[in-house]
């Protein structure tokens, strides 16, 4: 690509070697689907490993990640707290802590153990490191013992028309800082 620049009169042909983003403009979209399950014994007070994730190094540290997790998932309790997981520890993004209530990205409850509920998190992180790092998503429960926790199924996985499995995505966009 060349330009064609006339200033005062003279006309010179310039060819930009690069593009400078504007502030705010994406400059890169990642994304990943699991359609396959996967589950884990959780204990009482106690945190999944992470069921899901993808890494992502980021472009510049001034830039920000807007991280976007859809989930399906089961319990046999019937409340499952999702918990965004960054380099492989809990985020920041959860709810205050309180008591001895479970601290999560976004708590739900399913109705059901034959059900599967879905549950969104958008997060958007300032000063994204730019060494890959995992961005997932681990899961509590709601609980006094040890309960099973589903992604992409319910507890129960009737093979039956009635029953449905889902899919889980992770979307991460870069923004220019």
């Amino acid at each position: 690509i060349t330009m064609a620049i006339t200033l005062n009169g003279t006309t010179n042909v310039i060819t930009p070697t690069t593009a400078v983003q504007p502030q705010h403009a994406i400059v890169n979209v990642h994304s990943v689907v699991k359609t396959d399950t996967a589950s884990a014994e959780v204990g009482d007070g106690a945190i999944s490993a992470v069921l899901f994730s993808t890494n992502y190094a980021a472009a510049s540290s001034s830039n920000k990640l807007l991280i976007q997790i859809n989930l399906s998932m089961g319990c046999d309790t019937s409340l499952i707290y999702p918990v965004l997981m960054i380099g492989g520890s809990e985020s920041a993004y959860r709810g205050d802590a309180a008591g001895d209530r479970a601290r999560s990205s976004c708590p739900t409850h399913p109705g059901s153990d034959g059900v599967n509920d879905g549950a969104q998190i958008t997060y958007l992180l300032s000063s994204p490191s730019t060494s890959s790092t995992a961005y997932g998503v681990a899961f509590r429960h709601g609980n006094n013992a040890t309960e099973a926790v589903y992604l992409n199924r319910s507890h129960n996985d009737v093979d039956a028309t009635w029953q449905a499995r889902g899919a889980s995505s992770i979307t991460i966009m870069e923004i220019q800082g």
